[in-house]
Parts: structure tokens; sequence; C-alpha cells
């Protein structure tokens, strides 16, 4: 199946953006890095991988976008690799992981919104040889909570190793909550 995109207004500074298709592996960080770029903010997404093929579809706020959205390919921004990231770290404030009866991980984490939170956290996971195969995202009264289904490169399950790891940096990136 060849990848597309559509995109419909949807209210004030709302846009809906369905994607379709097969992607490479960290798509997810590379759109999400492009969007954080060009201030593009997400307010929410799902998506799911059906063995090869992608079904996304994401809210997202225009009102600090400052170009044409016309002119944006986002299915060439989800082939193309970030020349860099937002700066800052990830903050969280809660993080659940757990192991799925597939063998794939489940993150689910919540914490303050942050332009490019989302792109600096995939690529953090990407290190560790962990890829999206499903995403819930969510952004609410300046607060995220957001849901990720991992797998290993090449559909193989997460090793306990990765996932020890995978806890370690959560850890790492979790405050108190204020």
């Amino acid at each position: 199946m060849e990848s597309s995109f559509q995109l419909k207004p949807r209210d004030g500074s709302l846009r809906e953006l369905a994607l379709t298709g097969s992607f490479p592996p960290r798509w997810p960080g590379n759109l999400t890095a492009a969007l954080a770029a060009q201030n593009i903010n997400i307010v929410s997404a799902h998506a799911v991988k059906k063995r090869f093929e992608w079904d996304a579809t994401f809210v997202l706020d225009l009102s600090q976008f400052s170009g044409d959205i016309d002119s944006v390919n986002f299915t060439e921004l989800a082939y193309s690799e970030p020349d860099d990231l937002p700066d800052g770290a990830v903050q969280l404030t809660r993080y659940a992981l757990q192991r799925l009866p597939t063998g794939d991980l489940e993150v689910s984490i919540s914490g303050p919104d942050q332009i490019g939170f989302l792109a600096r956290l995939l690529r953090r996971m990407t290190v560790l040889t962990l890829f999206p195969r499903e995403f819930d995202i969510d952004t609410v009264s300046g607060r995220i909570k957001d849901r990720i289904v991992l797998g290993g490169i090449g559909n193989l399950m997460p090793t306990p190793a990765v996932m020890n790891s995978l806890e370690n940096a959560l850890q790492g990136m979790t405050q108190p909550a204020a």
C-alpha cells in the first residue's frame, strides 16, 4: 500500500491529519520532531500498525504555526530523519510499564505538555531498539496522557534487559508531581 495523508479542518486552529500506509520504523519520531520544529502541536493521536501498514489519526493545533499548511507534505515528514530535536529533557510525572501477552511492552505516561516531548521520548526508545506498534496520545489542560505499545526491531519481542533499560530511562525522566 502506498503511503498517503489527508488533512481536514476542525474547530478553530485545529486540523485532523490521517496517515495510512507503510512507513519506516522511526516514522512517529520523525513526524513528531518535524511538527515540533514547525510549532505544530499534537493535541491527540491514535495509531495502529497492522502487519506492515499503519492507520493513524492526529489532531493538530496550528495556532503557533506561521507557514502555509497546504504546502506541508506530512508523508515526507514521516520519512525524513530530523536534523535535531527540540531542546530540553523529557519530564514525566508518572509512568507505568508492563509486558503484554504478545510480548510487546506497554508504556503509559503522564506529565506536563512540552514542545517536542513525544519526539524526544520516541528517540530515547529507538536508542533501545524499541519501536511503536500502537499509540494513543492525549493532551488535556496542558497535561499529556499517552500510551505507547513498543516492540523490538524486526517484530522481535523486547528482551528483559531492554525492558530494564527502558524502566531505568523512564525513572530518570520522572519528577514528583508539583
